[in-house]
């Protein structure tokens, strides 16, 4: 798999189920371990927290949960 599109991506925005989660939360951090996220890169899920994260902010918009991470890469 390519991650080439995260790489430099400002922003990211998951709209995933739990399994999904899982998965790319390791490919995450996989990235993160390698320094190939940009240092100020912010991830914004909705619905699910992304396993092996700490949320730097979430909250509730009209019932739905949302979790914000930056992830202070490279």
């Amino acid at each position: 798999e390519s991650n080439d599109a995260l790489v430099d991506a400002d922003v990211i925005v998951l709209y995933l189920f739990r399994d999904a989660m899982k998965r790319f939360s390791k490919l995450l951090q996989g990235m993160i371990d390698n320094n190939n996220v940009k240092r100020d890169a912010i991830v914004v899920s909705v619905g699910f927290h992304l396993p092996l994260f700490v949320p730097d902010w979430e909250g509730d918009s009209d019932g739905v949960q949302v979790y914000i991470y930056k992830l202070g890469g490279r």
